[in-house]
């Protein structure tokens, strides 16, 4: 949730329907110990539990059901893991 300068209505807002919408990190909540925002794990390092690294996070998508990672293989492959596990 949040505001939006010079929209103070729905039907306003509606009009940015499909666009991208930029915040600054500067201004966004602080977050507590543990806590961290989706957009801090790109280029954050995947490894499996035995600590053998595997890739790096690029980017997360949502199609709706979820947040996927995009990893990077050190072999230079990409797949989608579940985020939120």
């Amino acid at each position: 949730m949040g505001i939006l300068k010079n929209h103070t209505s729905r039907t306003s807002v509606e009009q940015l329907s499909g666009k991208k919408i930029f915040a600054n990190k500067k201004k966004l909540p602080k977050t507590k110990p543990g806590e961290f925002y989706i957009f801090d794990l790109i280029n954050c390092t995947v490894q499996l539990k035995d600590n053998k690294i595997i890739g790096q996070i690029k980017k997360i998508d949502n199609f709706g059901a979820g947040d996927l990672l995009n990893v990077k293989t050190i072999k230079g492959k990409d797949f989608y893991m579940v985020g939120g596990m």
